[in-house]
């Protein structure tokens, strides 16, 4: 399976560039899911899409709208039989590349689930990891993200 992370705007250009060839799962902010200029465009270019709408907190804050458990498990479950993903928030950097682990978690090792993140750009969201952790039954997870962090010096 192919994962690849981007943000919005990066998702919309690499769908109008191979249109019909990405499982896209979009993940974007309840009070504006559009935010980015041309993420509109996403959900029509992918082969299928997936939208998942929920804030980038690292816990539960008023106001906003935490990740919860269910996201994690209609993602696996949507995802069980893709094979070209593209996995995007606004920005490319947290709650995509925590869903792009906890996704590549599920079919592979942590080593290899760590693996698809690049240090210079991904910060996996923290509130998000601990959930796919729980989701998964995969002991570890937690502690292989925050190891992974200190390594490159981005704790």
């Amino acid at each position: 399976m192919k994962i690849q992370i981007a943000g919005h705007r990066e998702a919309a250009r690499l769908v109008e560039d191979a249109p019909g060839q990405f499982d896209v799962v979009f993940i974007t902010s309840p009070h504006d899911p559009y935010a980015v200029a041309g993420s509109d465009t996403i959900a029509g270019r992918a082969r299928s899409f997936l939208m998942l709408q929920f804030d980038d907190i690292e816990g539960p804050a008023d106001g906003y709208v935490h990740p919860h458990p269910l996201h994690v498990k209609e993602v696996l479950v949507w995802t069980g039989d893709k094979d070209n993903l593209l996995v995007s928030c606004q920005m490319g950097i947290s709650r995509s590349s925590a869903m792009a682990v906890i996704i590549m978690a599920s079919r592979s090792s942590l080593v290899d689930a760590l693996a698809i993140l690049q240090p210079e750009v991904h910060r996996p969201n923290p509130l998000l990891i601990e959930i796919g952790e729980a989701v998964l039954g995969k002991p570890g997870l937690v502690e292989s993200v925050v190891e992974w962090k200190r390594w490159r010096g981005r704790a």
